[in-house]
């Protein structure tokens, strides 16, 4: 039902932490065909965190176990406002150009018809048609969601939607996956995570 040239599709349950986020989307997709806050430039499996670093891209602001806390998820951090050579992105956040959605078909809902896969899914077909993806570097967003709340039933979901990509795409997936870990820093609220996700990082990605 969307009427623009750029489509956005997200989570719910999202806020951005940075100003600006949807000039820096645009921005961004002036080059590039679809862009995200979060992805891999490697893909070994149903799940593009599995790539492991140095592969990883991006970062996300997520609920603390500590009250009163927020852990900024770093996966990998850049001096740059993109992250280039993408291959897959998180769908907590994605933007493509309309022809690019249009091209590819759009979302595979028939095999992805619950909450998971359709972003993988999606956007390493976007990769293999020959789209150019991004992670765009200086976008923060909060997440009211984490990995260690999920209920087994969300799990198994989860599980069921990867083998799913591993089994359509098992033949173009890259091997050697690197060190399956990302960087937490707790902070006590978004000034304390803006400061550290802009750290020393060149003055172009500054707040202001």
């Amino acid at each position: 039902m969307a009427k623009g040239d750029i489509l956005i599709f997200c989570h719910d349950d999202i806020d951005f932490v940075t100003k600006e986020p949807i000039a820096k989307v645009i921005r961004d997709l002036n080059y590039y065909d679809i862009t995200g806050v979060a992805g891999t430039e490697r893909l070994v499996s149903g799940n593009w965190y599995d790539a492991g670093q140095p592969y990883l891209q991006g970062s996300i602001l997520a609920p603390s176990s500590v009250p009163g806390k927020f852990e900024l998820q770093v996966f990998g951090q850049g001096r740059s406002k993109v992250f280039n050579g993408t291959k897959a992105l998180d769908g907590v956040f994605i933007a493509c150009r309309r022809e690019t959605f249009e091209m590819l078909g759009g979302f595979d809902a028939e095999t992805f018809n619950s909450w998971h896969g359709y972003d993988i899914d999606f956007t390493f077909r976007g990769y293999l048609a020959g789209a150019k993806l991004c992670v765009t570097a200086d976008i923060l967003l909060y997440h009211e969601s984490h990995p260690a709340t999920f209920s087994q039933e969300k799990l198994n979901e989860f599980a069921a939607a990867q083998a799913s990509i591993f089994n359509k795409f098992s033949d173009r997936l890259d091997t050697e996956p690197g060190v399956r870990t990302h960087t937490n820093f707790e902070v006590g609220n978004w000034d304390e995570a803006l400061k550290r996700f802009y750290g020393n990082r060149n003055k172009f990605l500054s707040p202001s």
